[in-house]
């Protein structure tokens, strides 16, 4: 039993040293699973479009909205931008978009091993009262390369259901920064729900 132990406790171990940030393996997984996730964000809707992973991402989010509000002159937009975005979303909205959406399944096992436990927060309270330890089940890992891809997909959903529910408006992401278009009324309504 101690030998189990040890050795699971080894493999846990060496399993965290591939899923920091930005490690190759991050890299080779991000590059397997661009094209779904492209095809998703890009192709859902034609008035919800995220262009967080496409090269050129934020050139083709300004122009989207250029070329929308060239074509609708009456519209306006709306520019919002998410203060600690990465550290807020979901999980398990994100491991219900990793099954549903074509493509990102193989993810699954990979963000398991990051994200399958609630993660620790450590809170310095100083020296009185000593340190603060809090399980958090939402948002991404500190420097974690996946954490921007994760939080899109968890995010994608509520802005595809507000243009959905707030016809003649449209909604142009880059990761947190979102773009809400469409007359004043709409584009404000879509903004807040």
């Amino acid at each position: 039993s101690s030998y189990i132990e040890v050795t699971l406790r080894q493999f846990r171990l060496a399993c965290w040293a591939f899923v920091t940030p930005m490690t190759p393996v991050t890299r080779c997984l991000l590059a397997k699973v661009m094209t779904p996730l492209n095809d998703y964000f890009l192709n859902s809707s034609d008035s919800c479009k995220q262009f967080a992973f496409c090269p050129g991402g934020t050139e083709l989010n300004y122009a989207a909205v250029a070329a929308h509000l060239e074509l609708n002159p009456g519209d306006v937009c709306i520019s919002t931008d998410m203060k600690a975005a990465f550290n807020m979303f979901d999980r398990k909205c994100m491991f219900e978009q990793l099954k549903r959406v074509p493509g990102l399944d193989g993810m699954i096992p990979y963000v398991a091993l990051v994200y399958g436990q609630a993660a620790t927060v450590h809170v310095d309270r100083g020296a009185e009262f000593g340190p603060l330890l809090i399980a958090s089940e939402v948002g991404g890992k500190q420097g974690c390369g996946l954490a921007m891809a994760l939080f899109c997909l968890a995010h994608f959903p509520s802005m595809l259901a507000s243009t959905s529910r707030h016809p003649g408006t449209a909604c142009y992401g880059f990761a947190d920064d979102a773009k809400n278009l469409g007359k004043i009324d709409s584009a404000l309504a879509a903004t807040v729900t």
